[in-house]
């Protein structure tokens, strides 16, 4: 705490940083991911929006100039992910390294921990279905953290 009071630093400078965000995190993640020293972003079951007085969505926007490797992991449609509203993100992105549909995953397979509000609202999450998406994650952190 003393550190953060005197401005000082806290550790070694970070190199290489790995964004992840769920829903509207992988929005921030995404809209995050062209800073320097970040080397790959994972979007799990993003969600995009448009800003007002906008015409394109906000991550489809910034998914068009990212330059960073990206693997958007996904569930298919549904009212929870808004229609898969990112789901146009792997076209668009210069720098794809993967972009996999979990078939028959709910909204709640990328949350971690769930609870029962999410699986109230989006559905039951299933084991192997999140097994998928950690393995995802661990395929993205062997690729870009070495």
């Amino acid at each position: 705490m003393g550190s953060l009071r005197a401005g000082g630093i806290f550790g070694a400078p970070v190199e290489r940083v790995m964004l992840v965000g769920f829903s509207a995190g992988g929005l921030s993640s995404l809209l995050a991911a062209d800073t320097l020293g970040v080397v790959g972003v994972v979007g799990l079951d993003p969600f995009d929006r448009t800003m007002p007085d906008e015409a394109e969505r906000l991550g489809l926007a910034a998914a068009g100039r990212l330059r960073t490797e990206a693997l958007p992991l996904r569930a298919p449609p549904s009212c929870r992910n808004a229609e898969a509203v990112a789901a146009p993100w792997g076209n668009a992105l210069p720098v794809l390294w993967r972009d996999e549909l979990i078939p028959g995953a709910s909204h709640c397979d990328f949350e971690s921990p769930s609870d029962w509000m999410c699986r109230l609202a989006c559905g039951d999450t299933d084991s192997a279905r999140q097994q998928r998406v950690r393995q995802g994650l661990l395929d993205a952190a062997s690729r870009w953290m070495r």
